[in-house]
């Protein structure tokens, strides 16, 4: 898995592109210099980090893989989060890109319903083949 992200991450970042991750990177704590860094040195482009819950490494880790760090990012009025905003806190935002779900969808209404909410983009390796979503891309999954 590891391998193929690496490979999809490549092959659509350029290594002049800026490349957002929406959170846990970092799983466990003890990999402070273990294969995680290796991981992360092989990736192309400017990376910046939305930082998720599983991030729990002393900050200054971070620094040495990415650019930038973030509790949220905004971008052409699009919130990038770890975690999915409620509802009634995208106020101005027209859409939520986020990661942490996985392979579970903002559903519209009730938790039992059948429609995904357009206003929240899930990017989760699960939902994206494995490689990173262009903001076109995110926009085009958004709400139209």
């Amino acid at each position: 898995m590891n391998e193929t992200m690496v490979e999809r991450h490549n092959q659509v970042v350029r290594p002049q592109d800026h490349v957002y991750f929406l959170g846990d990177v970092t799983m466990w704590r003890q990999d402070t210099g273990g294969w995680m860094a290796r991981f992360m040195s092989r990736l192309n482009g400017h990376k910046r980090i939305v930082l998720g819950n599983h991030d729990a490494l002393p900050t200054g880790w971070y620094y040495q893989h990415f650019e930038k760090v973030f509790a949220s990012r905004v971008l052409d009025n699009m919130l990038f989060t770890h975690i999915p905003v409620h509802v009634q806190s995208l106020g101005r935002f027209t859409l939520n890109a986020h990661g942490h779900t996985h392979c579970n969808h903002i559903m519209l209404g009730s938790a039992e319903s059948h429609t995904k909410d357009p206003r929240y983009v899930n990017c989760c390796v699960e939902q994206t083949g494995y490689r990173p979503l262009s903001l076109e891309e995110v926009k085009e999954r958004g709400p139209h």
